[in-house]
């Protein structure tokens, strides 16, 4: 109980700017960037700053099902099952694909 309260209140502190943080820049490959750069702006377009767009957008890459239906209910919409969205990912996966085959 006493270490559930002591983490509630660093993440309060935290949220409130309190705890400065100072997080990693993730430099993914090229291949990687621009996909996420193909669907990111979508994604952002759709959630605004409730979730990170680029957390959002690899999650979706990933194609993590039960990640992805926890991700919907936390935004109560389906994400997931946005057209316009998994037209995007039918491009990038087919880019991976691509790129697989001509290694």
């Amino acid at each position: 109980m006493v270490r559930a309260r002591r983490t509630k209140n660093t993440i309060k502190k935290v949220a409130n700017g309190e705890i400065k943080t100072y997080p990693k820049k993730v430099n993914y490959n090229e291949v990687l960037e621009k996909a996420i750069k193909q669907i990111q702006p979508y994604i952002h377009e759709l959630v605004g700053n409730s979730i990170n767009s680029k957390w959002a957008s690899l999650r979706l890459i990933d194609g993590d099902a039960k990640l992805l239906e926890s991700m919907d209910n936390y935004l109560g919409f389906n994400l997931s099952k946005d057209q316009i969205l998994n037209k995007k990912l039918e491009i990038v996966h087919l880019g991976f694909k691509k790129k697989k085959t001509l290694n």
